[in-house]
């Protein structure tokens, strides 16, 4: 298994939302909050359907983006 590899560090954006005629403007800022990666666990998941119907391409990339969008939310 590959060991965890460290993410960069993200900067928040800041997204106009609104200018006044005055030259004020509303902004928002993207909150930051750190990726959360597959575990270990979930490579030795991977690894184990090796053999199985889940053994191609498509269906784990499937699984896994279902685990890190469920992760990241």
């Amino acid at each position: 298994m590959d060991k965890e590899t460290t993410q960069p560090v993200q900067e928040p954006v800041e997204d106009v939302v609104l200018y006044h005629d005055d030259g004020t403007r509303i902004v928002r800022i993207a909150a930051k909050r750190p990726w959360v990666d597959l575990t270990d666990e979930d490579w030795q998941h991977i690894y184990d359907m090796r053999g199985t119907s889940l053994d191609n391409f498509s269906q784990g990339a499937v699984w896994a983006k279902a685990k890190l969008k469920e992760r990241n939310a």
